[in-house]
């Protein structure tokens, strides 16, 4: 045995890699060989950095129980026809709308924002994240808002990677991205429908502004509650609870992942006469008294149209700076739209994206 090559060994990492050292060291044990009389390849394309020469050599060293000074670390570079950046200023409708793709192409290279977005993907070592991008493009975008900003920036990517000056040429930009899925632990929406902090995609929710991370107030000023959807017709609702007239979050914390998705019985739509919960065992509530409240626009005779402070989310105002939600008080609450009812456990179903989700 001469030659032990590792691909993609940037995901060598913690235990991982510990094990693949151990189990190279027992392979060249059973080859009856020595570290130094093999050579050891690993190869990646993904890891960058101004020390990344040292940080490899190091890691190879470590991996394969060799001394450093025997790493030869044989960098790349990125082979792209240099375009300088343009100061045209046509829109991407007018480039998108050119048919001919060498015209469409000849079009990029004079486009400030094109040519800007190219710049930062093939001039830098640093792979750019979205964001960082917007900032770069910020004096050229049209949109106000984060998200239009987002959708803006990879519409013109779509174009540049698709445009080539001739059948065989290489495109405008080549371009490679690392796509990340983070865990999701609930979604969370502002109660007041006429939020002034809601984004514009989201004009016709029935809510106000959504966020992805647990928070007591909206940029608005109005309570915040968890956002869960009926599992039958999806309609979306807010779990809350009520604590001396005040509509507060329901205070939840996750001991079971896979509990937050269990599988009902093959009954579960009999009412048991008991108020067992099959998932109280992972979401434990420090409740009072669990609400779920509707945007007022649902008909349920279950539902109580009640006026709420904004400020103080005090329940049954009559003046100041109040909005409206439809309230349903009961223990076994059911759905504002279809009015599904399961007494075995909840109608709804909260955003949760973990660990069942991503093993299934």
């Amino acid at each position: 045995m001469r030659w032990i090559v590792l691909d993609e060994a940037h995901s060598y990492i913690g235990s991982q890699a510990a094990e693949i050292a151990l189990l190279l060291r027992r392979v060249v044990h059973a080859f009856g060989k020595k570290p130094e009389d093999i050579r050891f390849v690993a190869t990646s394309a993904t890891i960058a950095s101004d020390k990344a020469a040292d940080e490899l050599r190091c890691y190879l060293a470590d991996l394969a129980g060799v001394p450093k000074e025997q790493v030869l670390v044989v960098s790349g570079s990125r082979d792209f026809l240099p375009i300088s950046v343009a100061d045209g200023r046509q829109s991407l409708a007018d480039i998108t709308s050119i048919k001919d793709e060498t015209k469409r192409f000849a079009a990029l290279c004079q486009s400030v924002m094109a040519t800007t977005l190219r710049n930062c993907l093939t001039a830098n070592t640093q792979p750019y994240t979205l964001n960082q991008l917007i900032q770069a493009t910020q004096a050229y975008l049209l949109s106000d808002s984060l998200y239009e900003q987002q959708r803006e920036v990879l519409d013109w990517l779509d174009v540049m990677t698709q445009t080539k000056p001739s059948e065989n040429a290489e495109p405008f930009l080549k371009l490679r991205l690392h796509l990340f899925q983070s865990m999701l632990h609930g979604l969370w929406a502002c109660a007041d429908q006429h939020c002034s902090k809601k984004e514009g995609y989201l004009k016709d929710w029935l809510f106000g502004q959504v966020y992805l991370n647990r928070r007591t107030k909206c940029d608005c000023g109005a309570p915040v509650y968890e956002l869960v959807l009926c599992q039958d017709c999806g309609t979306p609702h807010l779990m809350a609870q009520e604590y001396n007239g005040i509509l507060q979050q329901c205070d939840t914390y996750i001991t079971d992942e896979f509990a937050l998705n269990p599988e009902p019985a093959a009954n579960d739509e009999e009412d048991s006469g008991d108020d067992v919960n099959p998932i109280s065992d992972g979401l434990q509530f420090i409740s009072r008294n669990k609400v779920i409240a509707a945007p007022v626009d649902m008909q349920s005779e279950d539902y109580t149209v009640q006026k709420i402070d904004k400020e103080t989310a005090q329940i049954g105002v009559q003046q100041g700076k109040t909005f409206e939600l439809a309230l349903d008080y009961s223990p076994h609450a059911c759905c504002s739209a279809c009015g599904k009812e399961n007494r075995r456990m909840p109608f709804y179903r909260g955003q949760y994206l973990g660990a069942p989700f991503l093993c299934n």
